[in-house]
């Protein structure tokens, strides 16, 4: 992956309709350039998926979470993202990740008011396995 594919990942990292016209004359090079590079992103997995994101209306937290070394860390896992899964109208939970560090997995979750979001970290913490958490409220996010 050279400058030229980063650059073109940027761009559909800030807007995945972007034109490939559009970027094309944005970084100096052919339309056919791009539109190659972005098919042999995909084909080689760099570029898994286009997506959509949903207005972050209401609430964001980060939640560190410290699991039971006893307890299988995938189950957790998936039943955090089934508290997600719970009411379809709002996505709950953005995504849950493996880390380093003095926590073993973080997760991005939404409420619409701060009790509904405290209520959904309760649920965390009542997850078998999950032996402490600790919250942090997003205020702004910078691209």
């Amino acid at each position: 992956m050279d400058e030229t594919d980063r650059k073109i990942i940027r761009m559909l990292q800030q807007n995945a309709r972007v034109k490939y016209t559009e970027i094309a004359e944005s970084i100096g090079v052919p339309e056919a350039t791009v539109r190659y590079r972005v098919k042999s992103l995909l084909s080689e997995g760099i570029i898994k998926k286009f997506t959509v994101e949903v207005s972050s209306h209401g609430i964001r937290c980060l939640v560190f979470i410290r699991a039971d070394p006893k307890t299988e860390l995938s189950d957790i896992c998936q039943q955090i993202l089934k508290l997600g899964d719970e009411e379809e109208q709002v996505q709950r939970v953005e995504f849950i990740h493996e880390i380093t560090g003095d926590f073993d997995c973080v997760t991005l979750v939404r409420g619409r008011t701060p009790q509904e979001l405290n209520e959904l970290i309760d649920k965390i913490r009542t997850i078998p396995g999950v032996l402490a958490t600790s919250s942090n409220l997003i205020l702004r996010e910078h691209r």
